[in-house]
């Protein structure tokens, strides 16, 4: 009888503690979370203006402002931007198409971009939690300051021979990382870091385009129902 009245107070008092735990009280289910993460992008940029598009590899700055909506403990939709700041480029051993005619040599431009996207993420857990995201969206980039070096003749094309341009394209993204959303102390329940790496592909009407990796360091905010 002992034994069992022990059994029972031991029952109520776990049940009471799941009742009152943070856990128990922040169910994912109809959260929404607001965001931003920032990080170093790795990518492969396309020379516009040139014969045969000559690429680089370049490192630059990612911002990625973030809303979330749990449809599910596990399942979020997003909505996002890509935000690309301003870098300069210099693609060397191009073939510069103008309107006065085509010159081997070098190309420099300042490339900004922006690129809205809807998408998916699965999460598990509740305090290191496993993140899996797809994403679909635009991507526009601005390419601007044009400046050519022409090989042969050493000098410079400038002005209204390579006008700024808007280069938009299809944009796919995977990510894969960790978060954590601690449920204690109570004050940071809100709180959720994370670590998401994601591999982004923009497609042309030829196929692939270019590809770039941003290893996002982002900060949430979720609010409860």
């Amino acid at each position: 009888m002992g034994g069992l009245r022990l059994h029972c107070r031991f029952i109520v008092a776990v049940s009471a503690f799941a009742l009152s735990s943070p856990i128990a009280a922040r169910a994912d289910r109809g959260a929404l979370t607001a965001s931003i993460g920032a990080g170093p992008e790795i990518a492969n940029v396309p020379a516009p203006y040139t014969r045969a598009t000559p690429s680089l590899l370049s490192y630059q700055f990612g911002a990625l402002p973030e809303v979330r909506y749990a449809l599910q403990n596990w399942l979020e939709v997003e909505l996002a931007v890509l935000f690309e700041a301003p870098t300069t480029y210099w693609f060397s051993g191009a073939d510069v198409v103008t309107r006065s005619g085509s010159y081997p040599g070098t190309l420099r431009t300042k490339m900004w971009g922006l690129s809205p996207h809807v998408g998916g993420r699965l999460v598990l857990n509740h305090v290191w939690r496993p993140v899996l995201e797809l994403d679909a969206g635009l991507s526009a980039r601005r390419f601007s300051q044009f400046q050519a070096i022409d090989a042969a003749r050493h000098d410079y094309l400038l002005g209204d021979e390579l006008s700024s341009l808007w280069v938009t394209q299809f944009l796919g993204a995977v990510g894969l990382g960790l978060e954590w959303a601690p449920w204690t102390p109570r004050a940071l329940d809100h709180l959720s870091v994370s670590l998401v790496p994601r591999l982004q592909v923009r497609l042309a009407s030829s196929g692939l385009a270019d590809w770039a990796v941003l290893v996002p360091l982002t900060v949430g905010w979720s609010w409860y129902r």
